[in-house]
């Protein structure tokens, strides 16, 4: 088993700095840390403590599930954003009970895909219409 933070934390950790919003130095301070523990996290020979991450989170608009696993949206304000769309909120829904029921994975392909069919034929008709 390999460690939870594993593969792709520093380069998840570069993809912030690349964004061009904080260099690494106005980073670590967001974090509360040093510039020399901010390297040792990109080297990937240590991990963020809790509070640093946290910090990241609540003041950089961080996704800590994207940070530390790799999964969903950069930032918090994507996800929100996500969960407001009526048809995001529809298809994770109907993924969610999908996969509880254990659908195989084409089954549940194919309901997102009338789904959002089924959403793009509504929006042109209203359009049209």
């Amino acid at each position: 088993m390999s460690h939870f933070l594993g593969d792709g934390f520093s380069e998840r950790l570069q993809q912030i700095i690349d964004l061009g919003k904080w260099n690494k130095t106005e980073f670590a301070k967001i974090g509360d840390i040093t510039g020399k523990s901010m390297s040792t996290y990109f080297a990937g020979t240590a991990f963020p403590k809790a509070t640093t991450l946290a910090n990241w989170g609540f003041f950089a608009d961080i996704s800590l599930d994207w940070l530390l696993l790799g999964r969903g949206e950069m930032f918090y304000s994507q996800v929100k954003a996500q969960e407001e769309d009526p048809i995001i909120r529809r298809v994770h829904e109907i993924r969610k009970v999908l996969e509880e029921l254990g659908a195989a994975p084409e089954t549940i392909q194919q309901a997102i895909l009338n789904i959002t069919a089924g959403s793009a034929d509504d929006a042109d008709e209203k359009m049209t219409g």
